[in-house]
C-alpha cells in the first residue's frame, strides 16, 4: 500500500489542506509556525491512531486527547468535524488481503 494523498480539515491550526504525495519523497517547507509539524501530527494520528502515539514517540503523547486536535481559539464552541483522510494505492497483494478480510469479517465479496 502506498499513500497517494492526505486531506485534513479542522485539525489544530489547519482549516483545510490537501497534501498530494507525488514521488518517493515529499518535503514540507515553510516558515516557523506555518503548520509543518501539525501536518506530520495529523499523519501520525491517521496512521497510528491516538492510542498508539505515546508508544511510538513519547513526545506525541499529548495528542491522545482529541481536545488537543481542536484549534485553541475554537475550543469553547467547536462543532465542526475533524477530518483526517488518506487516498491509497493498493498493490495486488493488498487487494487480495482486503478481499479476504471483507469476506471473512463482513461476508462481502468484491466484484471486478
Amino acid at each position: 500500500m502506498r499513500y497517494v494523498e492526505f486531506h485534513f480539515e479542522n485539525f489544530k491550526g489547519i482549516e483545510s489542506v490537501t497534501l498530494p504525495l507525488a514521488g518517493d519523497v515529499t518535503t514540507l517547507i515553510g516558515l516557523n509556525e506555518s503548520g509543518k509539524t501539525t501536518i506530520l501530527e495529523a499523519i501520525f494520528c491517521f496512521s497510528y491512531g491516538r492510542e498508539d502515539l505515546g508508544a511510538l514517540n513519547p513526545g506525541l503523547d499529548s495528542l491522545r486527547d482529541p481536545e488537543r486536535w481542536i484549534p485553541i481559539a475554537e475550543r469553547a464552541n467547536f462543532n465542526k468535524p475533524i477530518v483526517l483522510r488518506a487516498t491509497v494505492e493498493l498493490d495486488d497483494d493488498d487487494q487480495k488481503d482486503l478481499a479476504t478480510h471483507l469476506r471473512k469479517e463482513h461476508n462481502l465479496h468484491l466484484a471486478n
